[in-house]
């Protein structure tokens, strides 16, 4: 067709035609990837090398991903440990690679040029993904894909690009891909952020967001980069969003149907607030058009053109793969004024939440094979969410003799764990780390000293001193998390630390992982949110295992979040009969009823607030989950079971006690002010759960 080139440098380059034909293009991959072609053939036998000279995990990620998709072989090389430390040029570098027998190459570079100097030098093709502050074309042509497809014809359209136009090689590929469609191009941000003259390539100058949102039919918000500027370009990141961050008040003035995007990663709060970043504005989380599901699997992503038996409006709403917690108390058999598998697996569905998985807690204790078929058998009769159980590690929880394993995994038993109470005998331990590694199962682990704990109430602190309560010291916890790390890399076993609590533990699991020891963690929704401070009303349902420690620990939980230390969010819910909590404090069962609840408290402590986006979120409740039991859930991918949460994101409404599936009322929660709420929960493909009332 008009395509005749062998690079791709910049879009400054391209003609209408050659854009127009590269956009063609995407759109006939895009339709035969939906129509069920997971890999198409047309770069079979090419060899494609990422050469990346700068950092960049989703831009290097990408080009693997469609190189695959395209059947290419794919090669990754980075600066770091390569010639290039040790004296060798830039252009010797690349020689080398390319007489591996390269065909392709895509490269990456902090100096403006650096992929042109190459193309030069080369025979092989040469992709520019990113040089200095010049262009960035592959994403300039991917925000003009998802216009054109919104918008089908860019001719005489407005798109507004905010923020740093002098440092951004996006925004250069931008407004040459854009003009060249016939698009009125506006550049808008701080005087000290837009390039002299820069009007002269014809595009408008504006140095007010306000003056441009009833115009535009797209805008675009460019990350504000520290890492490029050099000096101090506006007052302070607040003054910035206050001028230039698009906020719920300027979207509500902009036009009914304009589009936001972002090429991310975003800075929530810096450049837009996190309900306009998902809202139905934003293409930035428009990674799932449309999902088709058939016979109980994922058939279909992107547009669906055909009839289904039910459709759902999701627009503004959040699409993700059904939840999944690792661990749940159904308490169900022995226990069943507190909770039953049936109201459990209700509760959970309100949740959204697909599979859940059952610690052996009960009485009897789920030791043996029948116990485990037992917990399976009750999940399947209540034909709500997926009920999995966990077996014992030890024979009834008494940390002395395994539990016998080969038995609970062929009963359904997806992992191990002895609940509440910690294997304190560390040889106990270590053969049981051992012996599951047969099966690649893990041991879910409370890490506790129970010595230290006993009769303990609350944190150990200045509040339990203050209120006279005995106290549980963070030590109990971090010392077990020493341990159980230990023997984890003595026997190569993988170890799973429920509801971690202390910043010292964070700390000693970051440093592990970083060691490749297989090791992982998880976190409450009420340890992010609470702290010890709440126990002075003498509430007992603020009594938690383990407590609700000081904002120093509460802090290092969301540390450990954001950098992936902790890889999953339990709800860890607890429910107690209400005259069990009814009794004074230090006698009242630890516990809270969380599962209803979750996805509101994690947009309180983690959204709203900007320490994870949508995306992080949902991997802690999906993939990590799923990862951690080897399951086959937790994804939207085709052919997966048809397992989907659909989530409103801005719902306000009140939670409620009263309202709650579960049988367990005890959640230091009710009456509080929420935001986001669970409308739909598919399991199998089938509606189980739809949100209906006030």
């Amino acid at each position: 067709g008009s395509w005749t080139k062998r690079h791709l440098l910049g879009l400054q380059d391209l003609s209408r035609e050659e854009i127009v034909t590269i956009l063609d293009q995407a759109a006939a991959f895009k339709a035969r990837h939906s129509a069920g072609q997971a890999k198409l053939e047309e770069l079979s036998g090419v060899v494609v090398a990422n050469l990346f000279f700068e950092p960049s995990t989703r831009t290097k990620t990408s080009f693997s991903l469609a190189a695959k998709r395209l059947s290419a072989d794919t090669v990754d090389f980075s600066a770091s440990g390569s010639s290039l430390s040790k004296g060798e040029t830039f252009i010797d570098t690349a020689l080398t690679i390319q007489a591996m027998g390269v065909d392709m190459m895509v490269v990456r570079h902090r100096t403006p040029g650096a992929p042109h100097l190459l193309a030069r030098h080369l025979d092989c093709s040469v992709l520019n993904a990113g040089d200095g502050t010049h262009e960035h074309p592959t994403q300039g042509l991917l925000d003009i894909f998802t216009i054109r497809e919104r918008l089908s014809d860019l001719q005489g359209r407005t798109v507004t690009l905010v923020g740093d136009i002098m440092h951004s090689r996006v925004a250069r590929s931008n407004i040459w891909g854009l003009m060249k469609l016939g698009a009125r191009v506006i550049v808008c941000g701080p005087a000290t952020l837009i390039p002299p003259q820069i009007e002269k390539l014809g595009v408008e100058v504006r140095h007010s967001l306000d003056d441009v949102l009833e115009e535009s039919d797209v805008i675009n918000l460019l990350r504000v980069q520290f890492e490029r500027q050099r000096g101090a370009f506006f007052p302070s990141i607040p003054e910035y969003a206050h001028l230039f961050g698009m906020n719920r008040d300027r979207i509500q003035r902009a036009k009914d149907d304009v589009l936001v995007l972002a090429p991310g990663p975003i800075n929530r709060g810096v450049e837009i607030t996190p309900d306009v970043a998902d809202g139905h504005h934003s293409q930035i989380l428009n990674q799932v058009t449309d999902v088709l599901a058939v016979d109980g699997r994922i058939e279909t992503i992107g547009s669906v053109a055909t009839t289904a038996d039910e459709t759902i409006d999701a627009s503004g709403l959040l699409v993700c793969p059904g939840l999944i917690d690792c661990h749940v108390s159904f308490r169900e058999p022995g226990f069943e004024e507190d909770e039953t598998i049936n109201s459990g697996a209700a509760a959970a569905l309100a949740g959204g939440f697909t599979t859940v998985a059952c610690l052996p807690d009960t009485h009897p204790v789920v030791d043996t094979r029948a116990a485990a078929e037992f917990v399976v058998r009750q999940g399947e009769r209540a034909g709500a969410c997926r009920v999995l159980p966990l077996g014992a590690a030890t024979k009834e929880h008494k940390g002395e003799e395994l539990a016998e394993m080969g038995q609970l995994v062929d009963g359904g038993a997806v992992g191990f764990s002895d609940g509440k109470r910690a294997i304190s005998n560390a040889e106990i331990m270590r053969r049981a780390l051992q012996y599951t590694s047969m099966w690649n199962r893990a041991i879910l682990h409370h890490p506790q000293n129970p010595e230290l704990v006993a009769d303990g109430v609350m944190h150990e602190g200045f509040q339990s001193t203050v209120l006279g309560m005995r106290g549980m010291p963070a030590a109990a916890e971090e010392i077990v998390v020493r341990r159980d790390i230990a023997l984890a890399e003595t026997t190569s076993g993988r170890v799973h630390l429920m509801c971690i609590s202390s910043h010292r533990s964070v700390e000693e699991i970051r440093q592990a992982r970083q060691r490749g020891i297989d090791v992982s963690a998880d976190v409450t929704p009420h340890h992010l949110l609470l702290t010890d401070e709440r126990l002075h009303t003498f509430d007992t349902n603020f009594k938690v295992d383990p407590p609700l420690r000081t904002e120093e620990h509460r802090d290092a939980l969301i540390s450990g979040l954001k950098d992936g230390t902790i890889s999953i969010i339990s709800a860890d819910h607890q429910p107690a009969a209400e005259e069990k909590k009814a009794r004074e404090i230090d006698i009242a069962p630890f516990g809270i009823t969380s599962l209803e609840t979750l996805i509101p408290l994690c947009i309180e402590a983690l959204i709203l607030p900007g320490h994870l986006d949508w995306l992080q979120l949902l991997k802690t409740l999906t993939v990590g989950p799923a990862e951690l039991l080897n399951l086959p859930y937790g994804t939207l991918k085709q052919g997966a079971p048809a397992d989907i949460t659909i989530i409103d994101p801005h719902e306000r409404w009140t939670i409620n006690k009263d309202e709650f599936r579960s049988q367990g009322r005890n959640t230091p929660f009710h009456g509080r002010a929420a935001t986001g709420r669970v409308k739909f929960t598919i399991v199998d493909g089938e509606i189980r759960y739809r949100q209906t009332g006030a």
